[in-house]
Formats: C-alpha cells, structure tokens, sequence
C-alpha cells in the first residue's frame, strides 16, 4: 500500500477513534436507534392501514373484471364504506370476506375461459 494512503488511512482511523472516545456506547447506540426508528415510522404507520380503493382498482386487486366484482357485490356481504354517494372497499376486508372457492368450482371457472 502507497504511503500517501496508508497516511490517510491511518489519519481518518484516528479521527473516529477522537470523536468515539468522548461518546458513551450507550448514548451513541439510543440515538442511533431513535434515528432510525423516526425514519421507518412513516413506511410502518403506512403498512398498518389499508387505503380505501374504488371499485375499479379492488376488482383488478383481486383479478377479476368489473362486471365479475360486481356480481360478487351482489350476491356476497362484501364490506363497502361509502363517501357520499362513492362506494369505497378495504381490500384486506374484502379479501377475507369472500366466499371460499372449491377445486370444482375454480376447474369449472378455467373450462368456460377457455
């Protein structure tokens, strides 16, 4: 390793071993933890609420044309919040309130797309 290197290399070792020698471990490692915790909050608050969506988006969420989500939505209890006059859906309550789907019913859903 060239000299010049080694020099700012060894120079920049002293110089964190100068700011870290007057810190205590313990108030260095709160604060680090507090920084980072106050960066993830918005990413963790945001996780933790579903968004309302229109019809539009939760029939393409779950994969299925509007018309097929529409149908769903009149013969199923599918939660819907309403803006006025605007029916909203949480997809989380939406997805757990529908029916389950039984293997002959997917097979025969497959057999009419084709």
């Amino acid at each position: 390793m060239p000299d010049v290197l080694r020099k700012e290399i060894g120079g920049a070792i002293q110089m964190a071993d100068l700011i870290l020698r007057d810190t205590d471990a313990d108030e260095l490692t709160d604060r680090i933890a507090t920084s980072v915790i106050e960066q993830l909050r918005p990413l963790i608050t945001d996780a933790g609420h579903s968004r309302l969506v229109d019809r539009r988006t939760m029939a393409g969420l779950l994969g299925v044309s509007l018309a097929t989500f529409d149908r769903l939505r009149s013969t199923n209890d599918i939660p819907t919040r309403w803006i006025e006059t605007t029916p909203r859906f949480d997809p989380t309550a939406v997805i757990e309130a529908l029916p389950p789907i039984s293997p002959a019913e997917r097979y025969r859903t497959a057999v009419e797309a084709k």
